[in-house]
């Protein structure tokens, strides 16, 4: 029995709206990730925070009288003062010493002046520095000519690691806030993660949301507990 006419026309007309539709969301979709792309391992990594922070901020949420907002504000300072500052602390001085190694070149030439004994007394490096610069000092203008394209090139180099660090610190830090936005909205959070786990397991959702923190939080916290560690050997 054929179908009549009017029959057809319904089933192509629903066929372009679903065509037109799937094509709109596959185009809002995709103009989404380019715009978030540049942001999208800053957001990772602060949801990765707030993870590996909600214990803490759960004891102390419930230690302020429920205060949601005081509680994840001070998890953020403290947080940011604790790793990031160490880094922006040692950034900072690594950025005076060539500024000071520059003014040196600039007011005496290409002719470089003996180091200072406190240069011996920098963290690692000190007396490395002082022996290398002590012989630098000793040659002749013509001879350090010699290595004045090494020497731009280092320097390049040493200012491109130096924006990237700092591009580093920066992004950290926002992490970090990101993540006591998450810790604030931890609620939200918790629900749209059980409802997705849902979707995709079915009845053992619970279980692999829970499998899934408990991962996230374990690996998280040995690279942070890493850089813990390395931030404050750089402070001492």
């Amino acid at each position: 029995m054929d179908h009549p006419a009017g029959g057809n026309r319904d089933y192509v007309r629903i066929a372009i709206d679903l065509i037109l539709k799937i094509g709109a969301l596959f185009l809002v979709v995709i103009l989404g990730y380019r715009i978030l792309a540049p942001f999208l391992s800053i957001l990772i990594w602060g949801l990765v925070i707030s993870i590996i922070l909600f214990p803490l901020y759960r004891r102390l949420f419930i230690f302020l009288g429920y205060r949601r907002k005081l509680a994840s504000a001070i998890i953020t300072l403290l947080s940011v003062a604790i790793l990031v500052m160490p880094s922006i602390w040692l950034f900072n001085q690594l950025v005076e010493v060539i500024k000071y190694l520059a003014d040196l070149l600039v007011d005496n030439g290409l002719g470089i002046p003996p180091p200072s004994e406190s240069v011996r007394d920098w963290p690692y490096i000190g007396d490395w520095v002082y022996d290398h610069w002590m012989q630098a000092s000793k040659s002749s203008g013509e001879s350090l000519m010699k290595f004045l394209p090494r020497i731009t090139t280092w320097g390049e180099k040493l200012l491109t690691i130096l924006a990237d660090t700092g591009k580093g610190i920066l992004q950290f830090a926002v992490s970090f806030i990101i993540a006591g936005v998450f810790l604030y909205f931890y609620k939200w959070a918790e629900l749209t993660g059980q409802r997705l786990f849902i979707k995709l397991a079915g009845d053992r959702g619970d279980e692999f949301l829970k499998v899934t923190l408990f991962t996230i939080r374990n690996v998280a916290s040995g690279v942070l507990g890493v850089a813990i560690i390395q931030t404050t050997i750089m402070g001492v």
